[in-house]
């Protein structure tokens, strides 16, 4: 059976030292953002992974889930939203990110992230 590492990394951390987490992610680990990545966030990571595709490494796999509750107001949620992201810097919710070689699929629906192996 093979082994497979999960890093949670905070967001903080991720926009810090992108670098050592695409090493992490070309070695075959799978990465946890602890919030949702903008998708000029992710257009960067895309980019940055099409520069380092070989015949080992063959791309990534990459999603977010925004976390949010949809039994109340839409007012409210975009409202708390935006609080969060003034006071955090960040948007509520995680980001998947691995490697193509590991992560075969990821099925994505307003409420959860599944990924297959």
């Amino acid at each position: 059976m093979r082994e497979i590492k999960m890093r949670l990394v905070p967001y903080e951390r991720f926009k810090k030292d992108m670098e050592s987490v695409f090493s992490e992610i070309k070695k075959g680990a799978i990465v946890i953002v602890d919030a949702k990545l903008q998708p000029e966030e992710e257009a960067r990571i895309i980019e940055e992974t099409m520069n380092r595709v070989d015949l080992k490494f063959k791309g990534i796999e990459i999603s977010t889930l925004e976390l949010s509750s949809n039994k109340e107001n839409k007012l409210i949620s975009v409202l708390r939203k935006k609080i969060y992201r003034l006071i955090s810097g960040k948007e509520r919710g995680i980001t998947l990110i691995g490697s193509a070689n590991i992560i075969k699929k990821i099925e994505r629906n307003p409420e959860e992230l599944s990924f297959y192996i």
